[in-house]
């Protein structure tokens, strides 16, 4: 709170854009508070169900809900967030979705990167589907290795990358050596955010295969529009909140339960013109709606429209 409090003096700051709820949420809201500046917190997902030791977790949703209803406007990234932000303290009239955005500098299209083809043992005829994230329990991916000899029945040159690492780092790689997948299954563990555009453009497909929980149903995953920035078609759950902002086809994505994924990914791979329009439409969309540098003025202009008011 002192460091907060000190960095905010010492740099003069007007406004404050905060993430954080229970690492520095409530420190920063009381510092702002003192001091009467007005706080923007970004709503990305529901904070304090990523916390597993449950008294913890409610220590960590009384934060949230404290963050919520001091903040001087809560900009929660999708609709259901919103309904999730109004549920926690917030007014409606306190509250406005703002997209993400996703930086197109970095994520675009890229012609495939032979030498790291190359490097992961890929040929260029193989097929290639591709995960980056962190790999949380729910991540769905298990479920994916344990039937994946249904791709390669129909696809047998397909490779899968997996680029992230976590809690199911471990339990995934010892999956893929006991169904002897090795040659099929890559895992790289975390990757600096600057390579990771040379890996998608190795990618026919991107996949975001989260189970369905009270944790992931509420969230747009950003993944998805890097994938979309780098013209990749995307196979993902039906999570809800997802769902609302990308319903259909025509925006670069379709959809499988978990007990229809991976035959849905299959019959994907052995589609290559579908794939081709998929990745065009989610092109399309993203760079319309999510383009940072577009976003980022609008919130600047945001911040001015309420930095007058203090």
């Amino acid at each position: 709170k002192k460091i907060i409090h000190n960095t905010i003096i010492k740099n003069k700051i007007d406004v404050i854009l905060l993430y954080g709820t229970a690492t520095n949420g409530i420190q920063t809201i009381d510092v702002a508070e003192k001091l009467d500046i007005p706080v923007f917190y970004r709503l990305l997902d529901v904070t304090h169900s990523l916390v597993k030791t449950p008294i913890i977790r409610q220590l960590a949703k009384k934060n949230e809900s404290i963050v919520i209803k001091k903040a001087t406007k809560v900009l929660p990234i999708i609709p259901d967030l919103q309904r999730y932000a109004i549920e926690m303290g917030a007014t409606k009239e306190n509250t406005e979705i703002f997209p993400l955005g996703i930086n197109r500098k970095l994520f675009k299209k890229l012609p495939k990167n032979k030498k790291l083809l190359q490097e992961l043992k890929i040929e260029e005829k193989d097929k290639v589907i591709l995960f980056i994230g962190t790999l949380f329990e729910f991540s769905g991916l298990e479920k994916i290795i344990k039937k994946y000899e249904i791709i390669l029945n129909k696809n047998p040159k397909t490779k899968f990358l997996i680029i992230g690492g976590g809690a199911q780092f471990n339990r995934l790689e010892s999956l893929i050596k006991e169904k002897n997948l090795k040659s099929s299954i890559i895992m790289t563990g975390f990757l600096p955010q600057q390579i990771l555009p040379e890996y998608l453009s190795l990618a026919d497909i991107c996949i975001q295969p989260f189970d369905t929980n009270y944790i992931t149903n509420r969230i747009l995953p950003s993944k998805i529009l890097e994938y979309f920035a780098c013209g990749k078609a995307v196979l993902s759950t039906p999570l809800k909140g997802t769902v609302e902002i990308l319903p259909d086809e025509s925006f670069g994505i379709t959809y499988a339960t978990q007990n229809d994924f991976v035959e849905k990914l299959s019959e994907l791979l052995s589609n290559e013109i579908k794939l081709e329009g998929l990745g065009k439409q989610g092109y399309d969309y993203v760079i319309q709606n999510h383009d940072w540098d577009i976003l980022s003025n609008k919130i600047i202009e945001k911040f001015e429209s309420v930095k007058s008011k203090f």
